[in-house]
């Protein structure tokens, strides 16, 4: 099943810790990833990406992947960096 997801008060909440994190620790990141990170986050998905500069948030659950089989990664619930959107991807 796929989900296209919002934002909503929740997902603006986490973007604003996550932004706040990120400026105290000095590792900023691209504003627009801050947002899928905090879907990510509110939906309690895995993010799957190629950008490693996701690693500078805690708490957030991610692979890298590189240069592997995508088709042989299993996951039960992931979250697919998109531009503009999220997508919400579950195993049903």
């Amino acid at each position: 099943m796929i989900k296209l997801i919002q934002v909503n008060e929740i997902t603006a909440d986490r973007y604003s810790r996550i932004a706040k994190q990120l400026k105290l620790k000095g590792t900023p990141i691209p504003t627009n990833d801050i947002w899928i990170a905090a879907q990510t986050m509110e939906h309690g998905a895995e993010l799957i990406t190629s950008d490693r500069h996701f690693e500078k948030i805690d708490g957030l659950a991610y692979s890298i992947l590189e240069g592997e089989d995508y088709s042989e990664s299993i996951f039960k619930t992931i979250m697919l960096q998109m531009p503009w959107q999220s997508l919400l991807l579950e195993e049903s």
